[in-house]
């Protein structure tokens, strides 16, 4: 379990964790993605992050259904991705929940697991630069 942190910061672009979330939040364009475990981790920014409180008990609920929801200025988004870090897929179908809070310039991403999908957007970025 980790938070990631990726945010537009003065210097451009840039990839943190956790001891610079309010410079993210202050810039207003960023993405967090963690995983359920490591939502406690949140609660002193619970303030300052978008979304209901509600919608972020359904995100902390791994068994959640998908739905899509508007709230003012940003969308809320679960949904089910196949889990594909484990070669399982010929035994039994497994899914990984992902919520979404979704702004014009900000996305926060809460999983159930380890997703194949962000585990790739993460190691291409880490190659990049």
């Amino acid at each position: 379990m980790a938070i990631t942190l990726w945010f537009v910061g003065p210097e451009g672009p840039l990839k943190a964790g956790l001891e610079r979330i309010e410079e993210a939040l202050a810039s207003r364009r960023y993405w967090l993605d963690l995983e359920i475990g490591d939502m406690p981790l949140l609660a002193p920014f619970q303030e300052q992050l978008m979304g209901h409180p509600l919608n972020w008990e359904d995100a902390g609920k791994p068994t959640q259904r998908p739905k899509l929801e508007e709230q003012g200025d940003h969308l809320f988004l679960v949904m089910r991705g196949l889990d594909t870090t484990h070669h399982r897929l010929a035994d039994q179908l497994h899914t990984i929940q992902l919520a979404c809070f979704l702004s014009a310039e900000s996305l926060i991403t809460i999983r159930s697991g380890p997703m194949a999908t962000v585990e790739y957007v993460v190691k291409r970025d880490d190659t990049a630069g």
